[in-house]
């Protein structure tokens, strides 16, 4: 972002927007830290920033921040936590300028306040930053996330090599930024592929507040699946950009009768072992190894 190229004086920073950011900086009182490798690191914040408990607990994330947290032991980093889901309050060692940098999981649902727009923000926007499992609108400097593309890709070479052309997608999230990427890219390898593939969708939010919320219920998914189950020609195949939806379309599927893996197949993403387990039969799920992706973004 601007901030980030203003602080490492990028030369492609324009006069206006570098005395708009200096003064920002000069009046906030903050003192710039430039960014350090793990091994230079002594303090780093761990913030959820703009999202409820509900999202903050899904087994992706919080395996995501067990890994990073893990990472950061294993450096003798002291970690710094704060929940802040309404981007009010100010973490006292933000305030204090006790962190050399930090890792912040953000909303991929609503964009981010623009610069000068919320204090918090503003304060966050001068540190070394990496995001973490997605990098939310109007966000800034590094991010650490799976590779959403590759994500559809492999879904939609898996549903074709299994013979799959009747094929629906359903995305309870249609404002989250990740997962449209992956059904995105599923979409269009699917019909470079040469299948049908038919987008079934929750209704997009008009507006969001934050704290941003879990809309993956059981009450949307069903709606969903109903919906799905209109199509004259019956689908084969379902994709779901996370395992949270599929653990869903389980949950539905028994409640109508329908065999998973018999009547209708799917594949999802992820693979949150915690969530999926116990699913009858095996669900089918790419992994974004997020251990890895987390020690990444520690590294970086």
């Amino acid at each position: 972002g601007t901030v980030s190229r203003v602080i490492n004086n990028h030369p492609t920073v324009s006069a206006d927007n570098l005395e708009k950011v200096n003064k920002a900086i000069q009046k906030l009182g903050y003192i710039i830290k430039q960014s350090k490798g793990s091994n230079q690191l002594k303090n780093v914040g761990l913030i959820f920033l703009g999202i409820d408990r509900t999202l903050v607990t899904l087994p992706i994330i919080s395996e995501g921040i067990h890994a990073v947290q893990e990472r950061l032991n294993e450096n003798e980093i002291n970690t710094f936590i704060a929940d802040i889901p309404d981007l009010k309050k100010i973490p006292k060692f933000i305030e204090q300028n006790n962190v050399d940098g930090l890792i912040l999981k953000g909303p991929l649902s609503c964009p981010l306040p623009t610069m000068g727009n919320n204090q918090l923000c503003d304060l966050l926007r001068v540190l070394p930053t990496v995001w973490i499992l997605g990098r939310p609108e109007n966000s800034w400097q590094d991010h650490c996330g799976p590779d959403n593309y590759e994500i559809g890709r492999l879904a939609a070479n898996y549903t074709h090599f299994k013979k799959h052309s009747q094929i629906a997608v359903i995305n309870l999230q249609p404002n989250n930024l990740m997962l449209n990427e992956r059904i995105s890219s599923f979409i269009w390898n699917s019909k470079l592929l040469g299948n049908s593939v038919d987008y079934i969708f929750s209704k997009v939010a008009k507006s969001l507040a934050f704290p941003i919320t879990n809309d993956s219920n059981l009450e949307n998914m069903e709606k969903a699946v109903d919906e799905m189950l209109k199509n004259k020609s019956p689908y084969t195949a379902v994709f779901v950009p996370s395992d949270t939806m599929a653990n869903l379309f389980y949950t539905v599927c028994r409640k109508k009768g329908l065999k998973v893996g018999k009547d209708i197949c799917i594949i999802s993403c992820n693979n949150e072992r915690s969530m999926i387990s116990q699913l009858e039969p095996s669900l089918t799920t790419i992994n974004i190894n997020i251990k890895e992706l987390s020690y990444r973004a520690v590294d970086q």
